[in-house]
């Protein structure tokens, strides 16, 4: 905990914090596998873990598991999916609609669109939550749409709507919308 003491060098108060050295661990693994080659029909996997050895550490540095970069049925800050140990797996199966076509829709020259199914599931510990601790998941559905605008700058766009399942689950669903790069994200 912070505290004040007296600087000798000016003779006013001045705040000293304490020492909390931590180790953080994190592990991020992808496995893609192809179930149908021919349709190009995919399983994506990915499995998050994350570790805090300080477990008296400001709740600031606690994973978040909820959100895009976690179980997309629940909120970036969802009490009961933060803490000092995390761990979430998620599957995703994508299947393509069409694949390296030219569809001209006014600037836009679409070459690729696909849907998936993306399951998800979760477990933190070390909050104060009293539900902390008790898995979490979610289930979801995306369409994916990429190609070329103005003939040259890549275009990508996605729409995915998730809900949480399980124990406490939310009636609430989480929209998310991604254009280019992932970095405009939209939530309602």
């Amino acid at each position: 905990d912070p505290s004040f003491e007296v600087s000798e060098e000016y003779g006013t108060l001045t705040l000293v914090f304490s020492s909390h050295d931590t180790y953080r661990f994190n592990l991020d693994i992808k496995k893609n596998t192809s179930l149908v080659k021919n349709k190009r029909i995919a399983l994506n996997q990915r499995l998050k873990v994350g570790y805090l050895d300080n477990k008296k550490i400001d709740d600031f540095f606690y994973f978040f598991g909820g959100g895009l970069t976690g179980i997309r049925g629940y909120t970036f800050y969802e009490e009961t999916l933060s803490g000092t140990e995390m761990a979430l797996f998620s599957n995703t199966i994508r299947l393509p609609l069409f694949l390296e076509k030219n569809y001209k829709l006014l600037h836009l020259l679409i070459q690729n669109l696909s849907f998936s199914y993306i399951l998800e599931g979760g477990i933190a510990r070390g909050c104060e939550s009293q539900l902390c601790g008790d898995p979490k998941y979610s289930n979801g559905l995306e369409i994916r749409v990429n190609g070329t605008s103005f003939y040259a700058f890549p275009f990508a766009l996605s729409y995915e709507i998730h809900r949480s399942w399980g124990n406490n689950y939310s009636e609430n669903q989480n929209h998310y919308i991604k254009l280019l790069f992932e970095f405009m994200e939209w939530r309602y």
